[in-house]
């Protein structure tokens, strides 16, 4: 009987501690794009705002899609004052990959378009 509980708290200790290691998504964002962001939203959260060459941190998000770029398929929206910032483009999830766990850091780069500014992403260098 000793060795039944023995053997059942092992069973437990390894079982919780493969799956409480990582839980949850973050993604640290770095304002390269050249502008102070005086608000930037991302997977339904207002992060607040960015100054250049700055970072901030999404927190704890459920999941996260990576286009097969390894960078998020959803591209984050920003209000800066003076600056026209274009709605993202509509996203496309050909070869995507749902993530639900670990640390990820991004650089938030912006591009000249017809009718103002653009965001996109590329991995933090």
């Amino acid at each position: 009987m000793k060795n039944l509980y023995k053997t059942i708290l092992i069973f437990f200790t390894l079982f919780c501690n493969e799956f409480s290691y990582c839980q949850k998504v973050s993604i640290e964002i770095f304002n390269k794009t050249g502008f102070k962001i005086d608000s930037l939203y991302f997977a339904d959260r207002d992060l607040g705002p960015l100054n250049m060459d700055s970072s901030t941190n999404t927190g704890n998000l459920e999941l996260i899609v990576f286009s097969s770029a390894e960078v998020p398929l959803e591209t984050p929206y920003a209000a800066i004052f003076g600056v026209k910032v274009e709605k993202p483009l509509k996203k496309c999830g050909t070869k995507s990959s749902k993530r639900t766990c670990c640390s990820y850091q991004f650089d938030l780069h912006s591009y000249p378009s017809e009718n103002g500014f653009r965001l996109y992403w590329l991995k933090h260098e």
